[in-house]
């Protein structure tokens, strides 16, 4: 015990230990401060070296920003083109094993907003707001000799897929100002679809806005590719002819003046 009026003064080896764990600690939280300051530009060339040819890796231009949060003005990739790509890592992911991201970017015409997770067989998307032109499926379709238009709007809260298979997906999808343009020029209004996830699997009720096309049906996915399609199609645009002539070319019209169709299959693995 130290005598009255007299102070406690640490000894040599207390002060030692305690500049060592001083400059540890502060020497740990430069690295760390220096790490997430890391340029994206400069983590980019460092990825472009170590991973091969760079005719393998996407082409990109006004790289900004760090490499956890960061932005591309334009990225290229064989037929694939986005600008205003920005993102920001989320690292507590890690803990699941997953790299996850909040993304965002702008394919031609559209935009693209969620978070992206990625492990190593299954890849999550939520909170995904998206609206990209539907004539991207052109290049599919023309084998079939059908061109379409308009938007397809995205608002999905969760998506799963695990092995290239969907197991969840809960949401809507919308196709704004639909129209055929070929074989021969339908305007079909606004077709939508409700995504939730059933025992059966994901399961998507189909119905219209109220424009010139009636569609109203039920679709399902299994987790094995199986799928299920029941829908009914009608038109109640008088002004629009060829409408009702294309509907009746797919079937006969029921007592309730609506063709029905029913699919089953399964789907292509990709």
């Amino acid at each position: 015990m130290s005598a009255p009026g007299s102070f406690l003064v640490a000894g040599p080896d207390n002060m030692k230990k305690f500049s060592k764990r001083y400059i540890v600690f502060g020497f740990t939280a430069y690295l760390f401060f220096l790490a997430l300051s890391f340029p994206a530009d400069r983590a980019w060339s460092i990825a472009e070296k170590r991973l091969g040819p760079s005719s393998a890796l996407p082409q990109v231009s006004g790289i900004s920003g760090v490499w956890w949060s960061g932005r591309v003005d334009e990225v290229r990739f064989n037929a694939i083109e986005l600008r205003n790509l920005r993102w920001t890592f989320r690292p507590l992911a890690l803990v699941r094993g997953m790299v996850k991201a909040v993304v965002a970017f702008e394919p031609p015409g559209g935009n693209f907003a969620g978070v992206i997770a990625v492990g190593r067989k299954t890849i999550e998307l939520t909170k995904v707001k998206a609206k990209v032109p539907f004539d991207q499926l052109n290049d599919i379709l023309t084998v079939f000799g059908v061109q379409v238009g308009g938007f397809l709007v995205a608002d999905l809260q969760k998506i799963i897929l695990v092995d290239k298979s969907l197991l969840l997906a809960d949401g809507l999808l919308v196709w704004q100002d639909a129209l055929v343009e070929r074989p021969q020029k339908l305007i079909l209004g606004e077709l939508k679809a409700a995504l939730s996830t059933e025992k059966e699997g994901v399961r998507a009720v189909i119905s219209d806005s109220g424009g010139p096309l009636v569609a109203e049906g039920i679709s399902t996915l299994d987790s094995a590719g199986l799928y299920s399609l029941a829908v009914k199609l009608a038109s109640r645009d008088s002004a629009q002819p060829d409408l009702a002539d294309a509907i009746k070319l797919l079937g006969t019209p029921g007592g309730d003046g609506k063709v029905s169709l029913s699919y089953n299959g399964k789907l292509p693995e990709f």
